[in-house]
């Protein structure tokens, strides 16, 4: 399938979106104080004529409301008010501002009194939402209040795509969502009694991951129903392990964007990164992010790829699809069911791992 007809799909079949309904799409625009390789540079340009092209192709298929705005450099970071205005309508946001939500809305540290109240606030006037969203920044909006209250309260349907590239409708879009909803359910429906599983592999890994009770969730592509979320391209099942229990080491080889020149060894002890061991410059931000809010050391996230047409190990959008693969991730895990909030969420691609499930009863499998 070619470009146009990935997207009108996207529309038509994940969406099954009617001419009535609304759509919010936006991208980010590069700040003149990032550090890109000419490659990314590229890349981040033709985001946003990506983004554009979701704009024009569904202005056959809804009503489009586009927006684009100043990169946020960090992944999970809350979209700028604007985003919200957007998609939330000013009768919600105006309630923001009036009971002085905003800043511990930007910052992360919004009281969960606070959020009940803002909560029952979008869902008795979720009527002002919009139907469904189109993200496509650069840095995921995935992991924010922002998306948790669209989707919860606001019962809008997400597509969350960030670091997007043309190859990837070549290769991860490339694929029937009813065939790839079915097999990514059998997997989850496999993990639905999991209490722990440990993740080894050749290149050293050995992580024990503690499973909480609400268990996996399956990113299937489908939106059709209220308040669904999925990234494009979906393609895993994923969980917030229990924070404090996981332990072990994961030998980290990609960052979300490279290999890395050299590996390194995330040392894990109750649940959070104790420390790194190995020379990698990508070393320097993780410890750098951490070390500027603590929260971040958080072992947010287990996923387990199954997109059989996924390809691309140097996008972790895409890599973390890839079937075969599990990816782990640190920070913000509050919009799937965890405890921690912090403005910071990244993955790490783990390839050829051995999966060993114990399930509630004893019973133990692979995977």
């Amino acid at each position: 399938m070619d470009k146009k007809t990935i997207i009108e799909n996207i529309f038509k079949k994940n969406f099954n979106i009617k001419s009535d309904e609304t759509c919010l799409i936006y991208t980010d625009k590069i700040l003149p104080d990032e550090n890109l390789t000419e490659n990314d540079r590229q890349r981040r340009i033709k985001l946003i004529g990506i983004a554009n092209d979701f704009k024009d192709i569904g202005a056959d298929f809804a009503k489009i409301k586009y927006r684009e705005y100043d990169s946020l450099k960090e992944h999970g970071t809350e979209p700028p008010f604007l985003i919200w205005e957007t998609a939330f309508g000013d009768k919600i946001t105006d309630f923001i501002v009036e009971n002085k939500l905003w800043d511990n809305i930007r910052n992360k540290t919004l009281k969960q009194n606070e959020k009940n109240f803002l909560s029952e606030f979008i869902k008795t006037n979720n009527g002002s939402c919009v139907d469904c969203v189109i993200a496509l920044p650069n840095f995921s909006t995935s992991h924010t209040l922002f998306r948790d209250l669209l989707t919860k309260y606001g019962d809008a349907r997400f597509a969350s795509l960030p670091l997007f590239e043309d190859s990837i409708f070549s290769t991860a879009l490339n694929i029937d969502p009813a065939e790839l909803a079915e097999f990514t359910l059998e997997i989850n429906n496999k993990l639905k009694d999991a209490l722990t599983i440990n993740i080894t592999s050749n290149n050293g890994t050995d992580v024990m991951f503690y499973i909480r009770d609400n268990g996996f969730m399956a990113d299937t592509g489908l939106l059709d129903k209220p308040g669904t979320f999925s990234n494009l391209p979906a393609g895993e099942v994923y969980t917030a392990p229990i924070e404090g229990r996981t332990k072990g080491k994961f030998v980290m080889e990609y960052s979300p964007t490279k290999k890395l020149d050299e590996p390194l060894t995330v040392f894990i002890e109750n649940g959070k990164v104790k420390y790194i061991e190995g020379t990698d410059k990508f070393k320097a931000h993780i410890m750098s992010a951490i070390k500027n809010n603590e929260l971040v050391s958080n072992i947010a996230e287990l996923g387990i790829g199954t997109n059989k047409s996924a390809k691309n190990f140097l996008n972790i959008l895409e890599a973390e699809k890839i079937y075969g693969t599990i990816h782990m991730a640190l920070g913000d895990n509050s919009s799937f069911g965890g405890n921690v909030r912090v403005n910071f969420h990244e993955d790490f691609i783990l390839f050829n791992p051995n999966i060993t499930v114990t399930t509630k009863s004893g019973a133990v499998f692979k995977l």
